[in-house]
């Protein structure tokens, strides 16, 4: 049974990390893995897009950074890559830190965690207010939707 109705149903956990100081959040139904950048066996340019080899298959990697109009940072030991699948698609991005992961008990439990209306960003699903601290919920289907629009590749080959 879902807790939540309207942006949060079905969301059974939330994974959140940090891109340029700014906290976003994903649901953990759809995190495939979290890798460090030491286990990733390639990182290649093909056709303008960014892609990783990681256990013998190949991700496009979307720059969040770059959708949101953020600074660009050097690659460190905490930046971790999260491996996404949504729509039958997987593909990953950069995260400069993961913070904590929230589980659908300990958010019903919380009472602080709201939301808050948004729709000034494109990408944008929601803006999550969780003990004074705003977090991003990317909008993943518009994200794919568009990089599938520019480049008619999403899910790429090996």
């Amino acid at each position: 049974m879902d807790i939540y109705q309207g942006p949060l149903e079905g969301i059974k956990g939330l994974l959140i990390y940090e891109i340029a100081d700014m906290e976003f959040c994903s649901d953990v139904k759809n995190i495939v893995a979290i890798i460090k950048m030491e286990e990733v066996e390639q990182l290649k340019k093909y056709n303008s897009l960014h892609q990783i080899l990681y256990h013998q298959s190949v991700f496009i990697t979307i720059d969040l950074r770059k959708i949101y109009g953020l600074k660009p940072n050097k690659l460190t030991k905490n930046i971790r890559i999260i491996l996404h699948e949504m729509f039958g698609k997987r593909f990953c991005f950069l995260a400069d830190n993961v913070i904590e992961i929230l589980t659908t008990d300990s958010m019903f439990i919380d009472t602080s965690l709201d939301l808050i209306p948004y729709s000034d960003k494109n990408f944008i699903k929601n803006i999550l207010k969780y003990h004074n601290r705003r977090i991003y919920l990317p909008d993943f289907e518009k994200i794919t939707k568009e990089l599938h629009k520019i480049t008619g590749v999403l899910q790429p080959v090996l």
